[in-house]
This record gives structure tokens, sequence and C-alpha cells, in this order.
């Protein structure tokens, strides 16, 4: 546990709360960086917990700021005793723990009633803000899946794994989704279609789940055709959701190229 002290005990009237800056180590950003007194920088990126200063003397608008530097560090935001939490203007308490890649700044404001609150990210975030990018891809060396002659949710990323991707959004957003399957087999000598899909779990905000791209194909005619989806969905806070690569097989037998500039997905959340 690291807790914020120091320069940043209780505030008073006289001397509000001071903007600090935290570090965590473990990726180029920060090596070899020699700490200042007016930081503290820790090595643990397994788990990091960051105690806000207890405001018995806070007074409307003392703040305190935290500049982070992580590399896959789970940083837990936690309130001093008698403290009664971290939340947005106008809302409820909200989850204070975010997993950090990259460099986050949050920023805490004093409401005079024993709370921090914030309209930062990770946990608050502009309309329109990119607050995520996903993606999976095939691997370097292509390979061709079995064949298919039932549906496949999810289908196989060529790795041993699947071609799927998972999303808890930190706030409200749109999720642009994307698959790619570069070149999709026919096998036999008759007209089948099969249908490559986007799929969600559970639906999203107004109860959408998939997308769709529908080819009619035969071995003798167009033995390979690509499909390629994008749909755009509207996540909640909070949900665990699941994207899987889902192909529907309406007729005959299909396999896939599975190599990574043919076989892809990718998302993209935007703050709504």
């Amino acid at each position: 546990m690291v807790q914020l002290a120091g320069d940043l005990a209780a505030g008073t009237a006289a001397s509000p709360l001071v903007r600090t800056r935290f570090r965590t180590y473990g990726n180029s950003v920060v090596a070899n960086h020699t700490c200042v007194p007016w930081e503290i920088c820790t090595t643990n990126t397994a788990g990091i917990t960051i105690t806000l200063p207890v405001k018995a003397n806070c007074v409307f608008g003392d703040k305190v700021a935290v500049m982070v530097w992580g590399q896959g560090t789970t940083i837990t935001v936690a309130t001093g005793a008698g403290d009664t939490g971290c939340y947005f203007p106008g809302s409820s308490a909200i989850a204070t723990s975010w997993n950090q890649v990259g460099i986050v700044y949050v920023e805490y404001t004093c409401d005079g009633n024993g709370n921090w609150f914030t309209d930062r990210y990770p946990f608050g975030a502009a309309p329109g803000q990119l607050v995520d990018f996903r993606q999976k891809y095939g691997p370097s060396t292509g390979a061709y899946s079995a064949n298919f002659t039932t549906s496949q949710n999810p289908l196989p990323d060529g790795s041993g794994g699947n071609m799927q991707l998972t999303y808890t959004p930190p706030v409200n957003v749109y999720w642009d989704c994307k698959v790619s399957c570069g070149q999709l087999i026919k096998q036999d000598a008759a007209y089948g279609s099969a249908y490559l899909g986007l799929y969600l779990n559970p639906v999203d905000a107004n109860g959408q789940a998939y997308a769709w791209d529908v080819r009619t194909q035969h071995n003798s005619v167009n033995v390979i055709e690509n499909r390629f989806v994008e749909r755009t969905f509207a996540l909640v806070a909070g949900t665990a959701y699941t994207l899987n690569a889902y192909l529907s097989v309406g007729a005959g037998t299909w396999a896939l190229w599975l190599q990574q500039d043919y076989w892809f997905m990718q998302t993209k959340a935007i703050a709504r």
C-alpha cells in the first residue's frame, strides 16, 4: 500500500491541500527517474493503493492531483478515515480501481462535505474521448482452419484460443467493433451461404448484440471471398462484455485462412 502523506496532510483554509504526483516504475517513461521529495515512488507494479489524505479540515475547492505512470498496474484510490468517498459531481459513489497502462492524470476536489469528487478519466471522461483500444489477430505464419459444416461461436484465433475480446468499460461508451476475414473458403462443389458476424454478450444498452456479412459461394465459381463486419454498440459502465467473431453456416463446408494480415478484430471505446 502507498499512502499520500507528508505535504498531503489534511489541508486547512489557510493552507489547502497541494498537488502532487505519483509514479510507478516498470516502463521507459520513468526509467532511471530520481524520486524528488514531493513525489512518492514505488516499484510495486502488482497492485497499488493510493489513500487520499483525511479531509478533516478540508474546505470547498481544496484539490489533490495524482499523476500515474503504470504498466499493467492495478491502481486503487481510497479515502481517508471519516471521508465519505469519491464520486462524480451530482452522482453517487463510484468504483475507484482501474488497471493502468501508460499515463493517467486524476484530480480530486473537496466538496466541503466529506467527499472527494472527480470528473476526470478513468472514472469520468468527456463525450468523444478515447477511453480504450484493443485488438486481436491471427498468427504471423498463416494456416487453414479445420473445415466447418456447422456454426462456430466463437471462431478460433489460429493460435490455440478464440477470436474474442472482453471489456468492462469504466464509463458509458460507444464500442466501435470490427472483424476482418480476408479469406473464407468454400470447400465443396455446391452453392451455400455463410455469415461472418460479431456477437456481443450481454446485449448493449439498446438491446443489440449482432452484426453480419453474408455471401453465397461455390468452390468452382467463387471459392474464396472476404468478409468484413463493423458495428458500434452502446456499452454500460461497469458491465463485463464479451465480443466473439461468429461464423453462421447456412450450408456446405467452409474454412478460414488464419493469418494476422487477414484475420483480426479491433475495438475502440469512445465516451458517450
